[in-house]
């Protein structure tokens, strides 16, 4: 059973063939005839036009970097309150605990 795709043009190619068919190797001497002479198929070649409405890759890349570097920005802001935050929960939990050395010291002072 033969492809879908079969082209019966290729028959005479000589890159499918299992032996040097019209000298297939040297093309200068070999028969003109076969599938160097098959006619070709002229399609109307039409150019793709994107649409207006289409954003350019150019457009597209750009908002990306904006709207991420806005992101890093609001991110940035962020860890710096929340360095803040641990900064300050950091000296609280000193001072707490020098709090509690100083309990500890005036309860043994007291007994």
């Amino acid at each position: 059973m033969m492809s879908n795709t079969y082209n019966l043009a290729w028959k005479k190619h000589p890159n499918f063939s299992w032996h040097n068919q019209n000298n297939a190797l040297n093309p200068s001497t070999s028969n003109k005839q076969g599938y160097q002479n098959q006619p070709r198929q002229n399609l109307p070649q039409q150019k793709y036009q994107q649409p207006s409405n289409y954003k350019t890759l150019e457009n597209t890349l750009m908002t990306f970097m904006t709207q991420t570097s806005a992101y890093m920005a609001r991110t940035d802001q962020f860890l710096q309150k929340t360095d803040a935050f641990m900064d300050w929960a950091e000296m609280r939990k000193h001072n707490q605990e020098a709090t509690l050395n100083s309990l500890e010291n005036q309860a043994g002072q007291i007994s």
